[in-house]
């Protein structure tokens, strides 16, 4: 066997092994067509192993020099559609109906792609008018009514103090239980919503608009995040169009917590991720330059992210990753000029953040 031969079998076997385990991590227990249906087999165990065994062979034949093939994982789309995957709770699309749906789609875009040779640029516009269309549907359905379910009503008293005090925070509140020292703008996360809407809070009143940030976070900056993410990594048309709508596609789980429970900081620092994920691979990748305007995004990024406290932790294995490759960053244009500016902007407040909030005794 020649190794061009070996090369294209290892990376088959690999992306197979890969796929399986990506599969039944997400679904250890699937059943045929809907939560009623037959288990597909009786145990996770045994496809667990056999992937564990398909990506080691593929894994040992490539040499450590493997490459995944995406048309592998494409094939895996027929399980989920074939089981109980579609009828799960908090899916965006509920089946067994919803399969029809999903199928006429299916057969239009490929269509689509046989038939137009400018889809790339169909696809694009499309995504915009999906997102229009999110965002009317969501302010039809709301009817004007304000969101105040569960921290939604707090968030939106945040949003009115800050629009009031800012940037002079903490500071004392004289109407809540016979006042206080407001300092909860930190451990929420509410700072980082609040400056990215900025512009709109001080121009409108905090509650006619409270609806409309919430939809342009939703279905502007979140796709938006995962669409420049998506040209930073060089992904080439279609993928930046339709990153932003798998951004916006996930699950009824994360409307959920935005939109009844109205974790806001949360959500506003996990729709950055994406896009500070994909600027910190650049950094570490030494065949790959650094732009001045990438390194301010960057900064101003990783800083709204941050201001949500718990997200730093997805941070820990990049940053480990950029210190174990500290030669090659360094190297890098405006790498240091990145760290100076994150401390000098960060540790004003997080310090203010641990003494204010009392972490300390909190941990303990």
């Amino acid at each position: 066997m020649s190794a061009a031969s070996v090369r294209r079998c290892s990376t088959l076997l690999f992306s197979v092994g890969c796929a399986i385990l990506l599969f039944i991590a997400a679904s250890p227990h699937p059943r045929f067509w809907d939560q009623y249906g037959s288990y597909l087999f009786s145990r996770p165990l045994y496809p667990f192993l056999v992937g564990i065994l398909l990506a080691g062979v593929g894994f040992a034949l490539g040499k450590w020099k493997i490459r995944f093939r995406s048309e592998i994982f494409a094939l895996f789309l027929i399980p989920v559609f074939l089981t109980n995957w579609l009828t799960r709770d908090y899916n965006l699309l509920q089946g067994p109906p919803i399969r029809g749906e999903l199928l006429l789609g299916a057969v239009l875009t490929f269509f689509l792609l046989r038939v137009r040779s400018d889809y790339r640029k169909v696809l694009s516009i499309w995504t915009v008018l999906v997102l229009v269309m999110f965002i009317w549907s969501f302010l039809a359905a709301s009817g004007g009514r304000i969101i105040f379910s569960d921290d939604h009503a707090t968030f939106q008293m945040r949003l009115e103090l800050l629009k009031r005090n800012f940037p002079n925070i903490p500071f004392y509140f004289p109407l809540w239980n016979g006042g206080l020292d407001a300092r909860d703008f930190f451990a929420t996360g509410s700072l980082n919503f609040f400056l990215v809407f900025s512009p709109i809070v001080y121009l409108f009143d905090v509650s006619q608009s409270y609806n409309y940030l919430i939809a342009a976070l939703l279905f502007g900056v979140c796709p938006g995040a995962m669409w420049l993410a998506a040209r930073i990594q060089g992904l080439p048309k279609p993928a930046p169009a339709l990153a932003a709508l798998l951004g916006v596609t996930v699950s009824l789980l994360w409307y959920r917590w935005a939109l009844k429970y109205g974790t806001i900081g949360f959500v506003t620092s996990v729709s950055l991720l994406p896009l500070n994920l994909a600027i910190l691979s650049q950094v570490l990748d030494k065949n790959r330059e650094l732009s001045l305007g990438l390194a301010l995004l960057a900064v101003g990024t990783v800083t709204l992210t941050l201001f949500w406290s718990l997200s730093g932790f997805v941070f820990l294995p990049g940053i480990a990753l950029a210190l174990y490759r500290i030669r090659d960053v360094l190297k890098k244009r405006f790498s240091v000029l990145v760290v100076v500016l994150l401390l000098l902007v960060n540790i004003p407040w997080i310090t203010m953040f641990l003494s204010v909030s009392n972490v300390e005794n909190f941990v303990k």
